[in-house]
């Protein structure tokens, strides 16, 4: 009896975990969304006419948890110039959120979809596992991709198993 009780209460209280873990997750993303973006560069030269405005030299543009590195970027906003669209980053991308890194020579990321496209060696990483191919395309509002391979380099992705002192740490923290 103790036994199916202690079951019961174990299957009740695994949704409340998860449900911490993404209640966290969705406040995370939120205090990003208030953060406004903030860019350091060399050089930056602005197009109001077209929306947009460019940085060179060692471009470093960090929104909340978001960080991206390049050689130069350039980001274009609405109309009414109060939200980014568009963002193209060229040369020695280095894209960091939390554990996650991708890496390429260009990144391409749009608003309205929420996605970015890296191409030039694109890699992901997350801890030990990686993926690499010639275009990769990450959904940031999912947290799904694509990873398209080609006569150059063909789509891989390796995975680590878990390490189970990293579980009993995650448990304790």
């Amino acid at each position: 009896m103790k036994l199916k009780a202690l079951i019961l209460l174990l299957v009740l209280l695994l949704p409340l975990s998860v449900f911490a873990k993404e209640r966290k997750k969705l406040q995370e993303d939120e205090a990003d969304k208030k953060t406004p973006l903030k860019v350091t560069s060399d050089q930056m030269v602005s197009d109001n006419k077209n929306n947009l405005m460019v940085f060179t030299g060692t471009v470093v543009a960090i929104k909340g948890t978001l960080t991206v590195e390049a050689d130069e970027m350039t980001v274009w906003s609405n109309e009414e110039q109060s939200d980014i669209s568009k963002i193209l980053a060229i040369g020695s991308v280095v894209i960091t959120k939390g554990d996650r890194i991708a890496t390429g020579e260009k990144a391409v990321y749009f608003a309205d979809t929420k996605k970015i496209i890296l191409t030039g060696n694109p890699a992901l990483r997350e801890g030990k596992n990686r993926a690499i191919g010639e275009k990769v395309i990450y959904f940031f509002d999912r947290e799904d991709m694509i990873i398209v391979g080609g006569e150059k380099k063909r789509s891989t992705v390796i995975l680590f198993p878990k390490d189970k002192n990293s579980k009993k740490q995650d448990a304790k923290r």
